[in-house]
């Protein structure tokens, strides 16, 4: 079986508990199945880990695509208007998030949040692609043609998008997000 996985979370070198478990997983994998592994890099450190892991997994195909700031899809106008209902409802919002993210006996505090961070945490997958990662995907499976395409983590949930229909695909997601992020608000 050919699997393409994507991810935006170099699983080397193993410094958190999402990269042991998505190092783990692959590693046992590529022992049964043809394993192609697309990954994301932003800057030197990247690569160099994405160098090791080549030199630890010789039975693994790795492809790298050079990730920069994404384009910016509103104007400003949009954004700070955006920003705007986001201060507006900021009471509801919040209200939304501790019903979803608590038990009924549990309240969240959250305490000088800015929009800008409310923002990053509720659009964090949400992102704009440039058109040369979408053409390296789209490029690395019609190249590869794998049976399953295994995308791993929220953040690269909007590239099924870009998928064909007819390739079979599964997401991954190596932790418990909506703790984290309960975390993250909690302490900003």
């Amino acid at each position: 079986m050919k699997i393409l996985i994507i991810t935006h979370n170099t699983p080397y070198p193993l410094s958190d508990g999402g990269k042991i478990a998505q190092f783990t997983m692959i590693d046992y994998l590529r022992h049964k199945c043809s394993i192609t592994l697309l990954l994301f890099a932003n800057d030197e450190s990247d690569h160099n880990s994405i160098q090791n892991l080549k030199n630890i997994w010789n039975n693994v195909v790795i492809e790298v695509v050079s990730e920069n700031k994404p384009q910016q899809l509103v104007n400003q106008s949009s954004y700070k208007k955006f920003l705007l209902f986001l201060v507006k409802n900021i009471d509801h919002i919040r209200y939304r998030i501790n019903k979803l993210l608590a038990p009924e006996n549990i309240k969240i505090q959250v305490e000088e949040v800015t929009p800008e961070g409310i923002l990053k945490y509720l659009v964090s997958f949400a992102k704009p692609r440039k058109k040369e990662i979408i053409n390296k995907i789209v490029n690395t499976i019609h190249t590869v043609k794998p049976d399953l395409v295994q995308l791993d983590f929220v953040e690269t949930l909007d590239l099924s998008l870009c998928i064909p229909k007819e390739v079979r695909k599964i997401f991954v997601h190596h932790e418990i997000r909506f703790r984290r992020i309960e975390t993250e608000v909690k302490t900003v």
